[in-house]
């Protein structure tokens, strides 16, 4: 795997981790997150949206609150995932039982 030069820029403007650090949490994003298949409903169409907005785009991955954009084993980009699709992602994570740095589940006050 590796990391364009614009993709390993906005991993380390985007989420604040230092240039070491960009290649392990790639590998986190590309082996851990949640892809196309896993999702369903409106952020199906999410993943859908973004593959044809980013033609290059071949795995795209949602990973520790962040859009990873590989095409093929090369990141791309990264941006946050938007408000309205995060509970969506947290409750795969949940179900697949991946546990994600800096993600944090909803409180259940049962």
């Amino acid at each position: 795997m590796r990391t364009s030069k614009h993709g390993q820029e906005r991993v380390r403007k985007r989420i604040g981790i230092k240039k070491r650090a960009v290649d392990k949490m790639r590998d986190f994003a590309f082996g851990k997150g949640v892809s196309h298949q896993q999702a369903t409903g409106r952020l199906n169409k999410f993943f859908t949206w973004l593959y044809f907005r980013h033609e290059t785009a071949t795995n795209i991955r949602m990973y520790s609150n962040y859009v990873w954009i590989f095409a093929g084993d090369v990141l791309v980009t990264v941006f946050p995932v938007p408000k309205e699709h995060f509970k969506s992602v947290l409750k795969i994570q949940k179900r697949i039982n991946i546990l994600t740095p800096g993600a944090s589940a909803p409180l259940n006050n049962t």
